[in-house]
């Protein structure tokens, strides 16, 4: 798994982030979040991810169930949008991995 970018939230004690993970063509981009909240031990640390392909997109939601899009343009990643709606057009998941990975 490759992170393409991540943000921490200090006052929700959450870090959100987007990756892609090549292995699993189907659906390999992945928008997930942990907590990071240094008071909590680790066993309640929690975290959780949605990976996600170039299907049904409007039905995909990140976490706090954030719209794809919305999630993407958080972390500052807006640029990767267009390129995923691009590819599903196209058909061609290919070309939107080697597109996001050209650009970081």
């Amino acid at each position: 798994m490759k992170t393409i970018a991540s943000v921490d939230d200090r006052n929700k004690k959450v870090t959100l982030f987007f990756a892609i993970d090549e292995s699993k063509l189907d659906k390999p981009f992945i928008l997930g979040g942990h907590t990071n909240d240094p008071n909590l031990p680790p066993i309640a640390q929690t975290g959780g991810s949605i990976s996600f392909g170039l299907e049904n997109l409007d039905a995909v939601y990140g976490p706090g169930r954030v719209e794809w899009k919305e999630f993407l343009s958080n972390l500052g990643c807006e640029w990767v949008v267009p390129i995923i709606e691009k590819a599903q057009r196209k058909g061609n998941l290919k070309y939107a991995l080697e597109e996001i990975k050209s650009k970081i």
